[in-house]
């Protein structure tokens, strides 16, 4: 069955970030869905961001695009363009190679 159970996919907030680029993810929590789906040619998260979290630094990727869904609340994106607020049901597409740095603050 193709529908994941989110409570039996393990839920993590490491980072590969060093310090001190570590401690604005400190309240990110995500879930990776793509290995438990099977998905072998794309990425998925589940990504809770706690009051005050970055989901990321700010980035961009050469060789994926990335989608983003808010499923509930609200959080600012910062692009290079400037800042956006995103609530429940927004969604957000950036091309591969589109070198637009962004990330969300909730």
């Amino acid at each position: 069955m193709p529908k994941l159970d989110l409570d039996a996919i393990e839920l993590v907030s490491s980072t590969g970030y060093p310090e001190p680029f570590d401690r604005v993810v400190a309240g990110r929590w995500y879930r990776r869905l793509a290995p438990p789906g099977g998905l072998t040619r794309m990425g998925a998260s589940h990504v809770v961001l706690k009051p005050g979290a970055w989901s990321s630094q700010r980035h961009w990727h050469d060789g994926e695009d990335e989608l983003l869904v808010m499923l509930s609340g609200e959080a600012v994106l910062i692009e290079d363009s400037g800042r956006t607020m995103l609530r429940a049901g927004d969604i957000c597409a950036w091309p591969k190679g589109e070198t637009n740095g962004h990330h969300l603050v909730n």
